[in-house]
């Protein structure tokens, strides 16, 4: 038997005729294919035909003339006798050689009659032939049967080799168009069978990795994987373990591929080890794509804060050993935002991009440049202390404020930096909140830039301010909630309406939450702040079911909120209080916030999900947490972060993150919510590829507190059917 047609043996079918590995499952009309020919079945082989009842009727028509003759003929009987008794064997012969043994038993019984008649002419003064005719019986009966029972064993044999040459014609259909590898070894690793699919997926012959010739395509690191999985499988140690390895192209690319070991040494069809292998470039590429992007900036290409955190901390314990200090710069663009308003949003990404570059070329090759988000970057100085560090800020303020060429105009910006130098017991977290502490006073005192000290009065008085004024605005009830509306991409309705803290500040303006959620964190304010928008939100939402507004509310939690252990008591309360159903309450987290909060992630989500209220994830795929988040935490929405549906348009990347985003959210059965529609190329775009929930200014700008009812009582009739038939329509 050839090794191709034992191979399916190597992997035995599971449940309902589907190999484990899922490479030789099968499908309808796959042996209706050119290459496969099947073979007859048992009774198709022996049904007599024409040709083989003429022999028969032959020998039975000259057995008959011959009794004829011998019987007419008492002479002529003893001559002919032997040759008449042989016709009758013969006839018996035939028929159990064509017709099987039981027709032939019954040829012999009808034939001795014959040979009764012959024998009686042949020898009429002889007596009675009664031994002799049982005899030849015995022996006719005996002849006939054997004759049969052999040619059934050789039918058998027949149809066998039949159905294996089948499957040895299918096998080779199957792995000739399988994109899947199968590879044989022996006990040596020498490889003794390979599947065509190398050359579609490799691009190497089969021939060539038999031969050998294939070993050089596989790293040494990927040799050493296999050659340890496949030890353990020969010892027993385990049976379809995987690993990864890369293996290079014939083309030269390198690509990554999936191995399933199977020991099938006891298997004497194939007597080896069955390497399953399965392109997993793609997947790779796009799972080291969402890593690159939890760890750089999206539009710059700069590390982001993660990032930046990390490499602090790394060179906080170089600092410790070496005594030498390290210095982080926090920065700040001056009139950035009026470039954003003249030119628009796109113009200043371009800007953006464009300090980037410059500040690369103003630090060495040591230094970290990193964009913390908006118009802020910061600049991680190794073993450098307050005078280097002074030199580089200094640098920096004249490359920032040289003009810029952008759409065509001279724009002209400045920039205020922080400077803060390590000292004993600081951490990534503290020298950035003293960084960003001494941007504010060289943004106050327009000096470029500043360094950050303990004893800096002004500094002081305004971090005590802005707490004081931030526990009054709470207290008081002086913050505001600004709605974003979600809308069903399939059904056109407003199922959700996010809630959005804003703080009108009476110095700075409307505060975005980024400019005050610290603070609250810092003076222990979160707590009170939660519950503030909880109670509020809610409240709205009661005034929204007495006009027949049916929408479920999101609201969004902080870290600090993961280490409040009254916050499920609190939100109990307050959805009884306006008698609001848990199911209609989504409580969104960042992935930022699950990841550094893991610790505490477990405890809480528990407590909320038996509470009834609904999880979401939100900027997913700008946070740090691990996929297995998803598996292991109870979440019920997804929302793809505003980076990557503003950027999939114009990038194939942002593009393919959010497919796979959306696909991974519904197979585990989540809803997907695309966050930052802004236009209607990226609408349809999102449409296609089948989110469940929009959310962004194309379709409504968050609206203050006292205009969303009269808003959401207006879209059902207004602007959400013309989406809904849009998004329907494509």
């Amino acid at each position: 038997m050839g090794l191709s047609a034992a191979y399916p043996r190597a992997c035995p079918a599971g449940p309902g005729g589907e190999s484990p590995s899922g490479l030789l499952k099968p499908t309808r009309g796959l042996s209706d294919h050119p290459s496969v020919e099947k073979p007859a079945r048992a009774g198709a082989l022996t049904r007599p035909g024409a040709a083989q009842f003429l022999p028969i009727a032959i020998a039975i028509g000259l057995m008959l003339l011959d009794t004829t003759v011998v019987l007419t003929s008492p002479a002529l009987a003893r001559s002919v006798a032997p040759i008449s008794i042989i016709l009758a064997w013969l006839d018996v012969v035939i028929v159990a050689y064509l017709l099987g043994m039981w027709p032939g038993v019954l040829a012999a019984i009808v034939t001795v009659g014959f040979d009764a008649a012959i024998l009686q002419a042949a020898h009429a003064n002889s007596g009675n032939n009664a031994g002799m005719i049982f005899v030849i019986l015995v022996v006719q009966v005996v002849v006939a049967a054997v004759i049969g029972r052999l040619r059934e064993l050789a039918l058998r044999v027949r149809d066998q080799d039949g159905a294996l040459k089948y499957r040895d014609r299918r096998f080779r259909a199957l792995t000739e168009h399988a994109g899947d590898l199968i590879v044989v070894i022996d006990e040596q690793g020498h490889p003794t069978f390979a599947s065509a699919s190398h050359l579609a997926v490799l691009g190497y012959d089969p021939d060539e990795i038999v031969a050998g010739r294939f070993t050089n395509a596989i790293d040494n690191s990927s040799r050493r994987r296999i050659a340890t999985l496949v030890a353990r499988t020969l010892r027993g140690e385990g049976d379809s373990e995987k690993t990864e390895i890369r293996v290079r192209h014939a083309d030269g690319g390198t690509r990554a591929i999936e191995v399933t070991v199977r020991n099938r040494i006891d298997d004497d069809a194939v007597h080896g080890i069955v390497l399953c292998g399965r392109d997993v470039t793609d997947r790779k590429r796009a799972e080291e794509s969402l890593a690159n992007q939890a760890l750089l900036d999206p539009l710059t290409g700069l590390p982001n804060r993660k990032h930046l955190r990390a490499q602090i901390d790394e060179e906080l314990a170089i600092a410790l050993h070496t005594g030498h200090p390290l210095s982080v710069l926090f920065i700040d663009l001056d009139r950035f935002k009026d470039v954003n308003d003249a030119l628009g949003h796109h113009w200043g990404d371009a800007l953006l991009c464009e300090v980037a570059g410059r500040l690369k070329t103003k630090v060495r090759d040591e230094d970290l440049v990193a964009r913390l988000g908006g118009d802020e970057f910061s600049v991680l100085l190794p073993a450098h202390g307050v005078a280097e560090a002074t030199a580089v800020a200094e640098r920096i303020v004249k490359a920032l404020v040289t003009p810029y060429r952008i759409a065509g105009q001279t724009l002209v910006i400045g920039a205020s930096i922080g400077i803060a130098v390590s000292s004993d017991g600081a951490d990534a977290s503290t020298l950035l909140r003293q960084a960003d502490i001494a941007m504010y006073v060289a943004k106050r005192n327009r000096s470029g830039f500043s360094v950050f000290s303990v004893v800096d009065d002004e500094d002081a008085q305004r971090r005590l301010t802005n707490a004081t004024s931030l526990h009054d605005a709470i207290a008081n009830d002086r913050l505001l909630l600004c709605y974003q509306p979600q809308l069903g991409l399939r059904t056109g309705a407003i199922t959700c309406v996010e809630a959005l803290v804003r703080w009108d500040h009476p110095e700075r303006g409307l505060l975005e939450p980024e400019a005050f959620l610290p603070i609250a964190e810092e003076i222990g304010m979160m707590p009170p702040l939660t519950e503030w928008v909880l109670r509020t939100a809610l409240r709205q939402h009661k005034r929204w079911r007495n006009f027949g507004i049916e929408a479920r509310l999101s609201i969004n939690l902080s870290g600090y909120d993961f280490r409040d252990t009254r916050l499920p008591n609190t939100i109990t309360r307050l959805l009884a209080l306006h008698d609001v159903a848990p199911s209609q309450l989504c409580l969104e987290v960042s992935e930022s916030t699950l990841a550094r909060e893991s610790d505490h992630a477990a405890e809480l989500f528990g407590r909320l999900t038996a509470l009834g209220v609904r999880l979401s994830i939100d900027d997913f795929g700008t946070g740090y947490s691990s996929p297995a988040a998803l598996k292991y935490y109870p979440i019920d929405e997804l929302k793809i972060d505003r980076s990557f549906i503003a950027g999939m348009l114009d990038d194939p990347h942002d593009a393919a993150i959010v497919a796979a985003s959306i696909e991974l959210g519904h197979k585990l059965g989540l809803d997907i919510v695309a966050e930052g529609v802004e236009n209607e190329a990226t609408w349809t775009a999102i449409c296609k590829l089948g989110a469940d929930l929009a959310q962004g200014n194309f379709i409504v700008e968050p609206i203050p507190d006292g205009e969303i009812e009269a808003w959401l009582r207006e879209a059902s009739t207004r602007l959400v059917p013309a989406l809904a038939l849009t998004a329907a329509a494509r």
